[in-house]
């Protein structure tokens, strides 16, 4: 069994007085970005969970509240540790970011421990740094992610994907790769800054990427 997470449970501080709904719904034209994420992986996937603060469903994939969130993707991540039983594969998605289909493609491909992301600026979008999105994890890793979330390192620590990435680096103790995203749309809604400079373009890009937008859904 593959399950794929989408986390959309930050409190997006950034964005207050800014925006009227999360990020994650923001209109990509039809649809939302997250309700975009689920119809571009449902079909490839046995499961698709969204983790957000808000119920219901998008389209066939439901919400589900975690009690503790924390402030990071990764003290969220971790408390989704009751969906990781009994699966043969873990797909791990940020919600704010606009996925297209070759950065699908290269996550279901993956078959071991795997970061997919950017190392350097992203010329189609213009954001000047690296992001990673995505985390994929097979049931051989699972025990050794859950361990190295439970170090005390990340009470303190940033808890963004790199962060571990980062971290799995040093120690050692989990062997994973790093699959770089090049010449690809893929990007995130990180900044209220991006909402202004980077949507128009993320927009433009997707349009035409996966068809006709769901409907009669959360957008």
């Amino acid at each position: 069994m593959i399950r794929t997470i989408v986390l959309a449970h930050g409190e997006q501080a950034r964005f207050t007085g800014m925006l009227d709904r999360p990020k994650q719904l923001i209109d990509l034209g039809g649809e939302s970005i997250i309700a975009r994420t689920v119809r571009l992986f449902r079909g490839h996937v046995d499961e698709v969970v969204v983790i957000a603060p808000w119920g219901g469903t998008v389209g066939p994939a439901r919400v589900e509240a975690i009690p503790y969130p924390g402030g990071t993707t990764l003290h969220g991540l971790h408390q989704t540790r009751h969906l990781w039983n009994d699966i043969d594969r873990l797909i791990v998605l940020l919600g704010d970011v606009v996925f297209s289909t070759h950065t699908r493609d290269v996550v279901m491909a993956a078959r071991s421990l795997t970061f997919v992301g950017r190392e350097g600026p992203n010329p189609l979008t213009g954001k000047p740094w690296g992001e990673l999105f995505a985390l994929v994890c097979p049931r051989a890793a699972i025990a050794q992610l859950d361990a190295v979330l439970h170090e005390p390192h990340w009470q303190t620590a940033p808890g963004r994907l790199r962060d571990l990435a980062q971290f799995l680096r040093g120690c050692a103790v989990c062997p994973f790769a790093m699959t770089d995203i090049v010449n690809d749309y893929t990007d995130d809604i990180d900044t209220p800054e991006d909402v202004e400079a980077v949507l128009p373009r993320l927009r433009t890009q997707a349009r035409d990427d996966i068809g006709e937008p769901l409907t009669g859904v959360l957008r």
